[in-house]
């Protein structure tokens, strides 16, 4: 299990890319369903591992209990008349026996005892009773007040911030834009699907007033194996009339 932990961590999403080159499926193989399956493989490998450690755990102590018998099976055929003391009887209970974990102490008030009702009332009168003083703030003392700090510039994710040039690339050329043309470095996103639901997805969750600035077309065909679904193969966005 090891050795084949060892040969998993090996692969490489960059060198599998780096193979993968221009072509698309191929890369979409080995980036997603090859990947898909070493995961599949670790999962298995692991509660292979784990169920096998459950198992060594039981079959110790099977051999544990197996040996306590054998040693009383080989003490009764060496004295067959044998026959164990009675604990109750020692002075000192062996620690085999002596397994019960002790009694903590713990006082409780006694509800049907009036003179308790006494006690009770002493300790309540020797409270304090005044209200503890409020501190009030030193007239003297000055407030510093900080100057107002500019605010961080968050950045976004690679993916997002590859989205919003895609987008400002529409505004500043105000010509029509390709998706597909478009798509980012594969550092950015290795998966071309998964570019275009971006692009599609920062669409729908735009803002009505900043949606009415674009218009987007879907260049699509039918899906062969199910019917009723399209595949889209690019995206084209433009600015609206």
């Amino acid at each position: 299990a090891t050795r084949l932990n060892d040969i998993i961590e090996i692969i490489s999403v960059r060198e599998i890319n780096d193979l993968a080159g221009n072509d698309y499926q191929l890369r979409k193989f080995l980036s997603r369903w090859l990947l898909d399956s070493v995961e599949t493989c670790r999962r298995t490998v692991v509660d292979a591992i784990h169920k096998l450690n459950n198992l060594l755990f039981v079959y110790k102590e099977q051999r544990k209990l197996g040996r306590l018998i054998d040693t009383f099976y080989r003490t009764y055929q060496k004295n067959p008349g044998y026959r164990p003391a009675d604990y109750s009887e020692l002075n000192k209970i062996p620690e085999v026996f002596n397994q019960v974990d002790p009694i903590e102490m713990s006082g409780h008030a006694n509800i049907e005892d009036p003179a308790q009702e006494l006690t009770l009332m002493d300790i309540i009168d020797g409270l304090r009773k005044e209200l503890p003083d409020i501190e009030e703030a030193d007239p003297s003392s000055t407030i510093e007040v900080m100057p107002d700090q500019p605010p961080i510039k968050q950045t976004l994710p690679p993916l997002s911030q590859a989205v919003e040039d895609f987008y400002l690339k529409v505004i500043e050329t105000n010509q029509q834009q390709s998706a597909l043309q478009c798509v980012p470095s594969i550092d950015v996103e290795p998966d071309m699907e998964i570019w275009l639901y971006a692009v599609i997805s920062r669409f729908n969750h735009m803002d009505q007033s900043e949606r009415a600035l674009f218009n987007i077309e879907y260049l699509q065909e039918t899906d062969p194996v199910f019917n009723g679904r399209s595949l889209v193969q690019d995206v084209h966005v433009s600015m609206a009339p």
